[in-house]
């Protein structure tokens, strides 16, 4: 099924808020010597905004391989010859265009009122082990710049504890970071309403509506980099053999993570689970920006230093 040139040109068009994009399809075009086609600008918009061709071609509804190789031998090429430097992978594409000088500055962000909101978080106990694990999950969070991230294990394992150590170890990174536990299962609306306060930094009261808190929320996380940490989901999940599904009234959960783990922002929600969300299964892989960790047991060694 193809899509029209209308519906083409709304695909990630909210790239022309952090880049130069009528200035830099125009050298494109010079260099091509002929004007970018619709999917060209819908690659390129794509790949400015973080999103890998196989999510490209998904939106695109076409091949990932075809994709590839049409990427590698036109728009790949005509940003080598614009920039002359030679693109290997497309994570090379936003560094190499931003040092050509197309990527805008952004603007200055209106001062929050709450840069680090704990919520309830208990503090910091002795850590022992862990540190490949660490290693790891900071490298998705910080290095590639993960969008969901989610630490699963029985209980006991030491996730909440384990979130806790990340997120102090990499608040610096980051301009945002909300902490909230969701062993009581707060409803959706509720969780929704306090993320958007603290953002904000208005009353509840003037917030958005309930229906449309996901979206505004998604603003605040492309405007500006947070780390929302929200431990202990396996509350909101159902119990038994319906393994990722949502208690009844819950559901919207699901749309959440969903949103979150696939449209492009610049921010990253840690998620601590005994299970895995159904979206999230669908959703991570390796060349993505959604990732699990599986917690396993701790070595002997760092064990026998927790009762020592």
């Amino acid at each position: 099924m193809s899509l029209s040139s209308s519906s083409l040109e709304t695909l990630f068009s909210d790239t022309s808020q952090s880049w130069d994009l009528d200035r830099l399809q125009t050298a494109l075009a010079k260099s091509k010597q002929a004007p970018l086609s619709p999917t060209e600008r819908v690659c390129l918009r794509g790949l400015l905004s973080g999103v890998n061709p196989i999510d490209i071609a998904a939106a695109l509804h076409r091949q990932p391989q075809g994709l590839r190789v049409d990427l590698t031998r036109g728009l790949y090429r005509h940003i080598e010859a614009l920039t002359l430097e030679k693109v290997k992978n497309w994570r090379e594409v936003t560094a190499s265009l931003e040092r050509a000088g197309y990527k805008r500055s952004p603007p200055p962000l209106a001062k929050l009122s709450v840069q680090f909101n704990w919520g309830e978080a208990p503090d910091v106990p002795a850590f022992f082990g862990r540190t490949q694990d660490l290693a790891q999950l900071e490298q998705w969070i910080v290095g590639d710049r993960c969008r969901v991230v989610t630490i699963l294990g029985m209980g006991g394992m030491g996730k909440t504890n384990l979130s806790l150590k990340l997120a102090h170890a990499i608040q610096a990174q980051f301009e945002v970071v909300i902490w909230r536990s969701l062993l009581n299962a707060p409803p959706l609306a509720d969780l929704l309403a306090d993320l958007l306060q603290v953002l904000s930094g208005q009353p509840a009261a003037l917030l958005t509506e309930p229906n449309t808190a996901v979206s505004k929320l998604l603003q605040y996380l492309k405007k500006q980099r947070c780390l929302l940490v929200l431990d202990n989901a396996e509350t909101i999940l159902q119990s038994g053999e319906a393994t990722g599904r949502y208690r009844t009234g819950y559901e919207g959960y699901g749309q959440l993570f969903q949103q979150l783990g696939a449209v492009p922002h610049q921010s990253c929600l840690l998620l601590t689970s005994r299970e895995k969300p159904r979206e999230i299964a669908q959703l991570e892989g390796k060349p993505r920006p959604v990732r699990s960790l599986e917690l396993e047991g701790l070595a002997v060694a760092d064990g026998k230093k927790i009762f020592a």
